[in-house]
């Protein structure tokens, strides 16, 4: 034989080794349904402050342009979230962006805040909301009782 045949041969001799343990795998693959009405409900409920417009919007988000900071719009969420029966999970961000995660037993909520590009106080809040499931159809699916999901992304 040819030393290239031979290595070809080597080659394919130790790539079939390499994937014969791989046929005796098992994979899981778990999967969670969300509905978007509940969101949506979830999103009307939750309060912003006066004079934000909407802009944008989908079944589990909203975003608005806001005349002031991203500080002073995290201090209004701080104050009106929990007299809306959400307790705080995670506030954090500094300066020109910041994120605070709510929950509730309807769901959870994150809030983000940008500061806009320019000179003006202007920021955008960002509200993506996920309903949580029934009790029932969390036990059921063993899953956890409130939705969660990608939340931050831009």
């Amino acid at each position: 034989m040819r030393p290239y045949q031979i290595l070809a041969f080597l080659l394919a001799l130790g790539g079939l080794a390499g994937v014969a343990p791989a046929r005796d795998a098992v994979i899981g693959v778990g999967v969670q349904v969300v509905d978007r009405r509940p969101a949506s409900a979830l999103l009307d409920a939750i309060p912003v402050p006066a004079q934000a417009r909407m802009f944008d919007a989908s079944g589990h988000a909203r975003s608005y342009a806001w005349a002031g900071t991203p500080d002073s719009a995290a201090a209004f969420f701080a104050t009106e979230m929990p007299r809306h029966g959400y307790r705080s999970l995670a506030p954090r961000g500094d300066g020109r962006a910041l994120q605070q995660v709510w929950a509730s037993e309807r769901g959870r909520v994150v809030v983000r805040l940008d500061r806009a590009i320019g000179g003006a106080e202007l920021t955008r809040i960002r509200i993506h909301a996920g309903a949580a499931q029934a009790p029932a159809a969390a036990a059921a699916t063993g899953g956890p009782a409130a939705a969660t999901g990608d939340v931050s992304a831009r």
